[in-house]
């Protein structure tokens, strides 16, 4: 089976990269919702990467927890080590590929029913923002780690 194009280790290495500067720049922007979506995605383009330098095989689903399960078990160990695991599980319970569907005022609402909210004082848009930051900060730790790995498995 061939690597469809789109699903190119190299390409999903470089996409990741893209992903996480933009997602940076819309937390800069106080773009909350795509700061997630985009930091959500850079995880998963990552681990795709990984996962697609040892099989091809393309998986539409976008799952971070069964990516992680099908990377090789020194970046799962890494990963689900004691300093990443809390961030680790806070990019894994946030992120939904369809967020990006999601107006702001949707997002806050979903993240207020699932508790992400409490303790952050401000408005919406301020309350939306720091949860963004949050998250953000889980995935810059999550994504290097990803890169860590992704330079180790690709050293020639």
């Amino acid at each position: 089976m061939t690597t469809q194009p789109s699903h190119d280790p190299q390409r999903l290495h470089a996409a990741s990269l893209e992903r996480v500067a933009a997602a940076r720049r819309a937390l800069q922007s106080h773009d909350a919702v795509m700061c997630i979506y985009l930091g959500g995605l850079a995880v998963e383009c990552i681990l795709q990467g990984i996962v697609h330098l040892d099989t091809p095989q393309h998986d539409a689903r976008h799952d971070l927890t069964k990516w992680l399960g099908r990377c090789r078990t020194s970046l799962r160990e890494a990963i689900r080590s004691s300093d990443l695991r809390a961030s680790w599980s806070h990019v894994c319970s946030l992120w939904r590929n369809d967020w990006r569907y999601y107006s702001s005022s949707a997002l806050y609402g979903v993240f207020r029913k699932m508790g992400r909210t409490r303790g952050i004082k401000g408005d919406q848009g301020s309350v939306l923002q720091e949860v963004a930051r949050r998250f953000h900060d889980s995935v810059v730790l999550v994504h290097n780690k990803g890169l860590v790995a992704w330079a180790n498995y690709t050293k020639k």
